[in-house]
């Protein structure tokens, strides 16, 4: 058995999956067969198949009268490999996002020492006063 849940985080509808689903059963089967299989109402059936073609999820057999079947893994290890680009990706910018709000966490620490207390910060003015004075006698 199939899990539908996989099959739908891959984007198929409800229909689609129990479509897939029965086919899947069949080496390549007709709309009717899939239906009667499925519970989908033949109507929705041929529709889902269409989409699920279009996707790259089953394949359209050019016999008469039309039949269908599962074209295997590889669109879904496509897809796949898609998505962990996009993940690469996105693992990337929150990297570099990491990296800018760390240098201005280390900016705001900075801040925040030396605006912490009144003490301290008489301390920093009287030192920036010693170094401004060594400065002018080096001049």
């Amino acid at each position: 058995m199939i899990d539908t849940t996989l099959l739908k985080s891959f984007g198929m509808s409800e229909y689609e999956t129990k479509v897939y689903c029965a086919l899947s059963q069949f080496s390549s089967a007709k709309a009717s067969d899939i239906a009667r299989l499925s519970e989908v109402p033949p109507n929705k059936v041929y529709e889902c198949l269409i989409r699920l073609a279009e996707r790259g999820f089953v394949a359209s057999l050019n016999v008469t009268p039309r039949k269908f079947r599962v074209t295997g893994t590889q669109v879904f290890e496509n897809q796949l490999s898609k998505k962990e680009h996009e993940i690469n990706e996105l693992r990337k910018n929150v990297n570099s996002l990491r990296l800018a709000l760390d240098n201005r966490a280390i900016d705001l620490q900075d801040t925040a020492i030396v605006l912490k207390g009144k003490k301290q910060i008489i301390q920093m003015l009287n030192q920036q006063m010693i170094n401004l004075t060594a400065i002018r006698q080096l001049k």
